[in-house]
């Protein structure tokens, strides 16, 4: 099974400075998932001559030219040519490893646990997603950066699928009592009334977030990822030599 037959999503996404000062920062949250999806749209020199795999975790792999997508991404955080700083770049393509890697884990969980996202619900969530922003101009943006609308909505629904996991595993387990209420009150020392139904989804939030590492953490026990280092080290880092274990 492939990663990309879920989409994609990352939480460490670089950001295209000029695009977002030309747009506004109205739009940053639609651009942000325009730089997930812009991925591969410029040639890699480094890419591998086969498509082996880079990271594997049970059925599921990261090859080689979805993980180098990854790549180009990332380094369009940088207005330098970073592969020419080998620390540098070898320092981000490790990032790179443990961002997808932790996604393969969160997609493995999902297949076990019968976790999936329909097409209606992408249908819904997209049509909330856009509904702030001004006619055609998703559109433009997508067609600006030359990334087409299957595969934004691909890594869409990526991200609603780690979302419903997050909700599943932790999120739907949290209760928030009367006395944290009145605790909360008391730690921000105001009179202020606050509407009760958002203030419970922050506090859950805030407890969702507290527990989120140590979850993580069993997650990597749990689902162990194995990661290609010959085809790393021979074909992506620069330079660079790394031990043989699981990240």
């Amino acid at each position: 099974m492939s990663f990309n037959d879920y989409g994609v999503d990352q939480k460490d996404v670089g950001v295209r400075i000029g695009v977002l000062q030309r747009i506004g920062v109205r739009l940053l949250p639609v651009m942000i998932l325009v730089l997930m999806a812009a991925g591969g749209c410029q040639p890699n020199h480094n890419e591998p001559a086969h498509d082996a795999f880079i990271l594997k975790c049970g059925p599921m792999s990261v090859y080689s030219t979805e993980f180098l997508e990854e790549l180009e991404l990332k380094k369009t955080a940088y207005s330098y040519d970073i592969q020419s700083f080998p620390d540098e770049y070898n320092e981000m393509v490790m990032e790179v490893v443990a961002m997808l890697s932790d996604e393969l884990r969160f997609l493995r969980l999902a297949s076990e646990k019968g976790i999936g996202i329909s097409d209606q619900e992408v249908a819904q969530a997209e049509a909330a997603f856009k509904k702030d922003y001004p006619e055609n101009s998703f559109e433009q943006l997508l067609l600006q950066n030359a990334i087409s609308y299957t595969l934004w909505q691909k890594r869409f629904k990526r991200k609603l699928l780690m979302d419903k996991v997050i909700q599943a595993e932790l999120a739907d387990g949290v209760e928030v009592s009367a006395s944290e209420i009145i605790d909360f009150y008391q730690d921000q020392k105001t009179a202020q009334t606050i509407d009760e139904n958002e203030l419970i989804k922050n506090l859950k939030m805030n407890k969702v977030q507290v527990r989120y590492d140590d979850w993580m953490a069993q997650l990597k026990d749990q689902y162990p990822v194995e990661m290609n280092h010959d085809l790393l080290k021979q074909e992506i880092l620069v330079g660079l030599t790394i031990k043989k274990e699981s990240q």
